[in-house]
């Protein structure tokens, strides 16, 4: 007898199976395995998660973090990659602050009004 599995190592998972020698050779069925996903990470001011090549989350997958330049934070980025227990190993930056601009110059006759955003 011998038993049949899906290569946990490389991020594949489901039921072992087991095949027995016949005198026809072996006989069983090869497992149904399949590669094991991550949940997908969501967008969280200030950070914002960047794809390159295909949008998949299986194991390997990589995605960037990154602050949110868009809606003005500056800051580093890391990358964060899907690993074997279906988790993203990494972290999001830290370092994320608004920028600042200062006051624009206004030319005689203008006035500027500010929000938060």
């Amino acid at each position: 007898t011998a038993m049949a599995s899906c290569n946990l190592a490389l991020g594949w998972s489901g039921q072992p199976t087991s095949f027995t020698c016949t005198s026809a050779g072996w006989s069983g069925t090869s497992p149904s395995c399949t590669l094991q996903t991550c949940a997908e990470l969501v967008d969280s001011l200030p950070i914002v998660y960047t794809t390159t090549g295909a949008p998949t989350r299986t194991v390997g997958s990589t995605r960037t973090a990154s602050c949110d330049a868009a809606q003005g934070y500056v800051g580093s980025s890391t990358t964060r990659t899907c690993t074997v227990a279906g988790t993203w190993d990494g972290t999001d930056p830290s370092d994320c602050t608004l920028q600042d601009c200062g006051n624009p110059t206004a030319p005689t006759g203008v006035v500027y009004s500010y929000s938060a955003t």
